[in-house]
């Protein structure tokens, strides 16, 4: 089999790519940032799974962070997929009160991580036979469209990575490597099971198919777009958002 990469992997969307990987059978590098009895879990489900596995601390906003994912998967099978998606959370807050500070901070990691981990792996790709597959994947957001709801601190960065998709996508191709974004709606993410019932019901009637999306539902996206099977797609912008 082949390696996939997955940033931010313990838990949510990451975690529920790391399963269906490690269920095909791919040799799993997946990271995390802070929540430590989160990534004990994922490691000890993944574990099972698949024979070959590491799971990285990670802080996508530091270069040497990044690098160690790399050096970490030297002797593992070949790379054949990264999904990047590690993200910073955010609180939803007026324009005037975000500190332009935090705005840096959310780049750092939503845009510049995005970015460097990818020139990693395209350098790893350049060197691989032409007829192989070769997948780079961006975790987008809704918001970078419809920019968000008191959102003005992180739909731009995911704004920014709708444009680098495109535009590495054309210069990828003479690589064979694809690069494509899955750019999911209202998901039923940590963050959401915060919200209380009432709102949620509301949400849910805004969403066309009265529902909140569910992890696994973007990651068969992610996944799908990856592998070999959808050669024909370079530089997509996947929505999974339940019709919104």
């Amino acid at each position: 089999m082949s390696t996939i990469i997955i940033t931010g992997a313990s838990k949510g969307i990451g975690f529920q790519v790391a399963k269906l990987a490690a269920e095909k059978g791919y040799d799993l590098c997946i990271t995390y940032n802070k929540d430590v009895a989160s990534a004990k879990k994922a490691l000890r489900t993944l574990s099972k799974l698949t024979k070959k596995i590491v799971c990285l601390k990670v802080d996508l906003a530091k270069k040497k962070d990044i690098e160690k994912i790399f050096k970490s998967i030297k002797n593992f099978s070949r790379l054949e997929i990264l999904v990047n998606n590690a993200a910073v959370n955010v609180k939803r807050s007026p324009f005037e009160n975000i500190n332009i500070k935090d705005v840096k901070k959310i780049f750092e990691v939503n845009y510049f991580g995005y970015y460097y981990c990818s020139q990693l792996a395209y350098k790893i790709f350049q060197k691989q036979d032409k007829k192989l597959n070769k997948s780079i994947v961006f975790i987008s957001s809704q918001a970078a469209l419809f920019g968000g709801n008191l959102f003005t601190h992180y739909a731009p960065t995911k704004a920014a990575i709708n444009t680098l998709t495109k535009g590495l996508s054309r210069e990828a191709i003479k690589h064979n490597i694809r690069v494509n974004s899955v750019s999911p709606g209202i998901i039923m993410t940590e963050g959401m099971l915060k919200v209380n019932k009432r709102n949620l019901n509301n949400i849910s009637k805004s969403i066309p198919i009265k529902r909140i999306g569910h992890p696994k539902e973007v990651a068969d996206v992610i996944l799908k777009i990856s592998e070999k099977e959808s050669k024909g797609l370079y530089g997509n912008i996947v929505p999974v958002s339940g019709g919104r």
